[in-house]
């Protein structure tokens, strides 16, 4: 196998070079197709002249600035290729350092869609009342927080699913139950764009794991101005279920589901907090950090870290970044 690293000697086309707080922006004087990549990317362009190997410039970067990034350099040289920014470059190093993001992997099998139906494709709405869409999150989060503290305790789980008559009435139960629940969370995510967003694009039924449900693209969203608005609707997602379970069990009390719903709706609320697979939370994350939402959402172009939420301009954002998400997949786990 050949070394990639010591025989590509990449070389950056004609471009245009933006170097903001955050990001470097590099715009094709001749396409005008533009790309984002990371602050610490400057470092490496300067040595994209088709003379320096991949090896060389992270040996002049390093012996320039004195710490070198090894994934950040890869990723550039990866990022520019695909985008067409270099030219003539050896495919080889696409095997390298394969991304394992964890949105981009499957999400669990509890909640997996295996099939997609589109009911409607692309609805304008002309509505834009953001102030009730979170005046709706919180209502949901408060009822799945009243649930999972007060009622979660008293939940039996040794009767989980158990039937007096066969397992297909267990079988059956859950069908009922997990298709409610991820219908209600679909709808909860078309209100919210209903009332938060002037289009909604791709509601459609799914077939899940014994269920299916009507959801919609969360496509929307990511043209919303403020950052708070997606940061509460991906975590009131998973919080629907909890809520679900708590209005049943206080419009049903003693019903022999309850227990069941509760349970279920736990199993889900934890799928999608999973920081290690896709789920909401980690969407929430790729939100603001993936290059490819950045490239495609003008909005968050200029303003596009967790930071940004509280100052408009932050040095540590990588940092602070790495941290935040460590620290709650620590915890999930």
């Amino acid at each position: 196998m050949r070394n990639n690293l010591s025989e590509i000697s990449p070389k950056l086309l004609e471009s245009e070079r933006v170097v903001g707080n955050n990001n470097v922006i590099l715009e094709n004087n001749k396409t005008k197709s533009q790309v984002i990549l990371p602050l610490e990317s400057s470092d490496y362009l300067d040595y994209f002249d088709g003379q320096h190997t991949v090896k060389e410039i992270i040996a002049e970067v390093f012996e320039k600035t004195g710490k070198v990034y090894f994934d950040s350099i890869l990723k550039t040289v990866k990022t520019l290729n695909e985008k067409k920014f270099l030219e003539d470059i050896s495919g080889e190093i696409i095997n390298i350092g394969k991304s394992t993001n964890p949105h981009h992997q499957k999400s669990s099998t509890l909640i997996r869609s295996f099939k997609k139906f589109i009911l409607i494709h692309k609805k304008k709405l002309g509505v834009d009342q953001p102030n009730i869409a979170l005046g709706l999150c919180f209502i949901v989060l408060v009822g799945a927080l009243y649930g999972a503290y007060f009622l979660l305790p008293n939940i039996s789980f040794e009767n989980f699913l158990k039937s007096e008559k066969d397992y297909s009435e267990a079988l059956v139960n859950y069908f009922i139950i997990a298709s409610i629940l991820l219908s209600i969370r679909g709808l909860f995510k078309i209100l919210f764009q209903i009332l938060a967003c002037t289009t909604l694009y791709g509601i459609n039924l799914r077939i899940n794991l014994f269920s299916v449900s009507v959801d919609v693209l969360n496509n929307s969203i990511y043209a919303l101005k403020k950052k708070i608005y997606p940061i509460f609707y991906f975590l009131t997602n998973s919080g629907t279920f909890l809520f679900s379970a708590t209005v049943f069990s206080l419009l049903s009390p003693g019903h022999p589901l309850v227990d069941d719903t509760f349970i279920i709706a736990t199993l889900m609320s934890f799928n999608q907090l999973d920081p290690f697979r896709k789920s909401d939370f980690t969407s929430m994350f790729q939100f603001f950090y993936e290059d490819n939402q950045l490239e495609s959402v003008s909005p968050y172009l200029k303003n596009n870290s967790f930071a940004g939420i509280f100052k408009k301009t932050s040095g540590s954002i990588d940092e602070i970044k790495y941290a935040s998400y460590s620290f709650l997949a620590i915890a999930w786990a």
